[in-house]
């Protein structure tokens, strides 16, 4: 029947097991088997309303948390003396007088305890409740290991009703004599769970044959019980099996397509909500990736390649191979290095500030999920220095997964600045200020002024009410209404911090100041010791946008290019464009391997182009 393999004679074998109208007596202990919980639930109430005796009503005493659907008997228990039941629990004493399904009848109620003789012995058993708990597994932070935490528990007397029991919960259990009701079952393997239940054929009796359409057994299990009976495992399997798995936790280690997957996602975000992000922050993002390209993706997948033929012509285990674990060991610290000194100081600092709500949550998960993904990968290649080892692998993403999810929760939540704040100190104190101006006019924040305002106050630091109408997001009426409070706050911060300027406080109006050219703002920045970085975040532009103002005096002569790049790289990418003079930058990049940056090339062109190129 489990194999689905009845034949004819098998069938009638069975069947002269079906007993028209079978009626056992009430000592000979036979529990009837049924495929519905109503058809039971029937047969158990008709049979003790015809007992003529006190019914004795017991309730479950519950405590904390134990769910109804875990009651491992009736809640409210009704017995009477001669009721057939069945223990529903192991006895845990010394004598072991019962188990769970052992089927008794009650012999007398005294007091708190109930008497039950079981047929074939002479004795009686006495039974006084018995308590089952709820147990939650916990882990322990300090040891890293699973604890018991009791949360519940249940108290009842081990009984329930026993004329019948559904098939379902008869599962586990075993009987010495069945009645078996399998005519309506209609789940697979239904009637094999019947039939095993019952420790002999002769303890069975059917009260409907058993027809070839009730016997249902799922081919997927079959299949596997097939495949496992005509292949047990061996030594060779097991050896292979532990080989191709450490193969596929070293090249994890070295995958970095999810890091990969995570910065795309990252940057378009931020480039889709591009009005509310710091420029600088965006440029950051942009040259991270740029990076991470090139020093992560195009690195580690070529390393993967490489590994993944090694692994194909080796049967050793890789924790075994010597050669193997060499490379993995100098790859393993190149990545670490890497992670360690590129990735990680860029973006586990990451933070925007921004009035979308919709768009603050949806960054602050995406965050998480990379910053989560960058500390796992740190505890895995630090795991796996010198040498690979898989139980240290696994412990050591584990952990860091616990890690990461315990700091997330205990961390206290710190009062925080966006990426790229020239004065953070001063954005934190406008933002405060903006949040009790909001709280006295009963107003939302965004509306005394949007954080993007904040950031260029707090970057461009105006000291007067003409630098003030200069920054976007200030008008006139908002300059009227604030302005006296803001410069006073900008002009507290400049002086406790030693920051001066005279033409900050001139107040001519911004129209009768000649104007100038932005160039030659970037051009004088650069010239006092600025980096292209700094003079972004100054500005509020991007790195890009300083660049193309120094190349115009690259072009020119009068900015040594040299100072600007790597003068390696740029002298790479000047003897390519040399010779290669028809290329678009987009070819030459291509041409080059994609080692060279587009800003790069740009500032060869321009240095060819300037009176001081050796031609």
């Amino acid at each position: 029947v489990r194999d689905n393999r009845l034949d004819e004679a098998h069938q009638r074998l069975l069947n002269e097991r079906y007993i028209p109208g079978f009626s056992p007596g009430e000592d000979e202990g036979y529990i009837s088997l049924t495929s519905h919980n109503a058809r039971a639930h029937t047969i158990n109430t008709t049979k003790l309303e015809a007992i003529e005796s006190k019914t004795y009503t017991y309730t479950a005493e519950i405590e904390g948390d134990f769910p109804a659907y875990s009651f491992p008997t009736e809640q409210v228990l009704a017995l009477k003396a001669g009721a057939q039941v069945m223990f529903v629990k192991n006895d845990v004493s010394r004598d072991k007088l019962f188990y769970n399904g052992k089927i008794g009848r009650i012999t007398r109620i005294a007091g708190e305890a109930i008497y039950i003789k079981c047929p074939g012995e002479t004795f009686e058993i006495e039974v006084k409740p018995a308590i089952w708990q709820n147990i939650k597994y916990v882990l322990n932070e300090e040891t890293r290991q699973l604890e018991e935490q009791v949360t519940g528990s249940f108290t009842q007397y081990p009984l329930r009703l026993a004329w019948a029991i559904t098939i379902h919960k008869s599962q586990g259990l075993t009987f010495e004599k069945a009645i078996i009701d399998a005519g309506a079952s209609f789940a697979h393997g239904q009637v094999y769970v019947a039939l095993s239940r019952c420790k002999s054929l002769e303890g069975i009796v059917l009260t409907s044959p058993v027809h070839t359409e009730s016997i249902k057994t799922d081919g997927v299990v079959r299949a596997y019980s097939r495949e496992a009976r005509e292949n047990p495992p061996g030594e060779k399997q097991l050896r292979d099996a532990k080989v191709s798995f450490q193969q596929s936790l070293l090249l994890e280690l070295f995958d970095f397509h999810t890091l990969n997957r995570l910065l795309f996602r990252l940057q378009r975000m931020l480039e889709e909500n591009e009005r509310q992000v710091n420029p600088a922050t965006l440029e950051a993002v942009r040259s991270v990736r740029t990076v991470f390209m090139s020093d992560f993706m195009v690195v580690s997948d070529k390393f993967r390649a490489q590994l993944g033929k090694i692994l194909a012509f080796s049967a050793e285990l890789p924790e075994e191979n010597k050669i193997v674990l060499e490379r993995a060991g100098k790859a393993g610290q190149y990545f670490l290095e890497k992670l360690e000194n590129v990735l990680m100081p860029a973006l586990l600092q990451l933070h925007i500030e921004t009035d979308n709500s919709a768009f603050k949550k949806s960054f602050a998960q995406l965050s998480d999920n990379l910053r989560k993904a960058l500390l796992i990968r740190k505890a895995c290649l630090t795991a796996c220095l010198p040498e690979f080892s898989t139980s240290a692998y696994l412990r050591a993403k584990s952990d860091a997964d616990l890690d990461f999810k315990t700091s997330k929760t205990q961390a206290p939540k710190a009062e925080s600045t966006p990426g790229h704040t020239v004065h953070a100190p001063l954005y934190l104190r406008l933002k405060s200020w903006r949040k009790e101006t909001a709280d006295r006019l009963s107003i939302p924040e965004y509306m005394v002024l949007p954080v993007k305002t904040l950031l260029e106050l707090s970057n461009s630091l105006p000291l007067s009410t003409g630098r003030l109408g200069q920054v976007k997001g200030i008008g006139k009426t908002k300059a009227s209404r604030f302005g006296t409070e803001i410069l006073a706050i900008i002009k507290d911060y400049c002086d406790r911090q030693g920051i001066a300027s005279a033409a900050e406080t001139d107040d001519v109006p911004e129209e009768e100041k000649p104007k100038r050219n932005t160039r030659e703002i970037s051009y004088e920045l650069y010239l006092a010791g600025n980096s292209a970085g700094e003079i972004a975040r100054l500005r509020g532009c991007t790195v890009g946008t300083v660049e193309s103002h120094l190349l115009q005096y690259v072009a020119s002569g009068e900015l040594d290019v040299f100072r600007l790049y790597d003068p390696d790289r740029l002298q790479r990418a000047i003897g390519f464009l040399r010779q290669n003079r028809v290329l678009s930058l987009t070819e030459a990049r291509e041409a080059l391997g994609g080692e060279i940056s587009y800003s790069e090339l740009r500032a060869a062109q321009k240095y060819l182009q300037s009176p001081h190129a050796v031609l």
